[in-house]
């Protein structure tokens, strides 16, 4: 499931997604750029998320927010590909908030408010974890003096 579709990336860019997206010398914009742009953003967004909720997300709600926030991370990523270009200070700031945000969500202080959220049993290694493996070589018995 994605969050984005080459036309949202479109709708966002506006006039900038042909500048941004057609390579010198061609007459269209390259979608399977579109694509890849869109992958490594929503793929942003699920490092930060992975560790309590099942991605892809799939709560509309949350959804609806996740893809406000491809979006400006896509953004991110369309304008830093282009030698020389700055990212705009206002998109710059927006990414700077998202990322704390997107911190939050990773550290457990900020929820997306879904019932998609990974129980805590299974968030990790519950219990007690045995590894087989030879039989050790310093033991209480024979360490006993040092």
């Amino acid at each position: 499931m994605s969050y984005l579709t080459v036309a949202h990336v479109q709708d966002r860019l506006r006039k900038n997604y042909a500048v941004l997206y057609t390579e010198r010398g061609e007459d269209a914009a390259d979608e399977t750029i579109v694509a890849e742009d869109i992958e490594a953003a929503e793929a942003d967004i699920h490092s930060y998320l992975a560790g309590r909720y099942t991605v892809p997300v799939t709560d509309a709600e949350a959804c609806k927010l996740l893809k406000h926030w491809a979006l400006v991370l896509l953004q991110e990523i369309a304008y830093g590909a282009i030698p020389g270009r700055e990212v705009p200070k206002n998109l710059a700031a927006q990414v700077t908030g998202l990322r704390a945000r997107l911190q939050k969500i990773a550290d457990g202080e900020l929820s997306l408010g879904t019932a998609t959220e990974i129980p805590a049993a299974e968030a990790g290694i519950a219990g007690e974890f045995i590894a087989d493996g030879p039989a050790p070589v310093f033991e209480r018995d024979n360490m006993k003096g040092f």
